[in-house]
């Protein structure tokens, strides 16, 4: 059974979330071992989907987190997302209708980041999808 939430603090909440936006590629943040800003660091895996997303060289691979920083945003006039200075970015929490940069170890020498499309939804998991079952189109757009 899967549990939708709108807001995930990294520096508290246990648990195994599935990050989901419009793109087919999906986020997994664990945070069941290690929270942000605690001994170790959370994992953060990036299920690379297909068609029009990024390609990076830590995708689909367990990465330590290092920090997120989560940026609301607003549908613009004509499409797409723009700045909500309405509200103010925060560090450490995912949260729905915003869009993240993921800051993570890539190899002990240096960092990466990623920059997600804005979220649509947060699912708390009891345990990760197999490997073929991580991503949108794998899963035919259903949350695992």
């Amino acid at each position: 059974m899967v549990a939708p939430v709108v807001e995930v603090d990294l520096t508290y909440d246990v648990g195994l979330w599935q990050v989901l936006s419009s793109s087919s590629s999906v986020y997994y943040v664990d945070t069941r071992e290690s929270r942000l800003g605690g001994d170790g660091a959370p994992r953060l895996l990036r299920a690379r989907g297909s068609g029009p997303t990024g390609v990076g060289a830590a995708d689909d691979e367990w990465r330590p987190l290092l920090r997120v920083r989560s940026i609301p945003v607003r549908t613009a006039r004509g499409g797409g997302d723009e700045l909500d200075e309405t509200r103010s970015e925060i560090e450490s929490v995912l949260r729905v209708g915003c869009r993240h940069f993921y800051f993570y170890d890539l190899d002990r020498a240096q960092d990466g980041w990623w920059l997600g499309r804005t979220v649509e939804r947060i699912i708390s998991l009891k345990e990760m999808p197999p490997v073929g079952q991580r991503t949108k189109q794998e899963t035919g757009g259903r949350e695992w």
